[in-house]
């Protein structure tokens, strides 16, 4: 089984293989998994941090991440979907936020 670890780490060169080795800003509401069917909103950005939900059912849940000047940064607990108030990731003190998205099924 692979853990939320493995699996930031494989959605980070996903992206990296979609956008060439450049972030880009991720599209809120179009973001789905295998066994999910929702959408996922972004509640706020700022330079240095993200805060989203997904909507949905649980027991399945999902977290925020950032992808800050000094590599990927994912929030430290997860909700439930459906669980609409959110989850919030931030970069380490010094480091600006490039890019979020979220990661599913953790």
């Amino acid at each position: 089984m692979i853990g939320w670890r493995e699996k930031v780490a494989m959605g980070a060169s996903a992206l990296a293989l979609a956008f060439g080795g450049a972030a880009g800003t991720a599209s809120a509401g179009t973001v789905s998994a295998q066994g999910w069917n929702g959408h996922c909103y972004a509640l706020s950005r700022t330079t240095t941090s993200f805060t989203g939900w997904c909507d949905g059912t649980g027991p399945q849940r999902y977290a925020t991440k950032v992808y800050c000047t000094r590599g990927w940064y994912t929030a430290t607990y997860s909700k439930w979907y459906g669980d609409r108030t959110g989850v919030y990731a931030a970069c380490p003190s010094g480091q600006t936020r490039i890019d979020d998205d979220y990661a599913h099924n953790v």
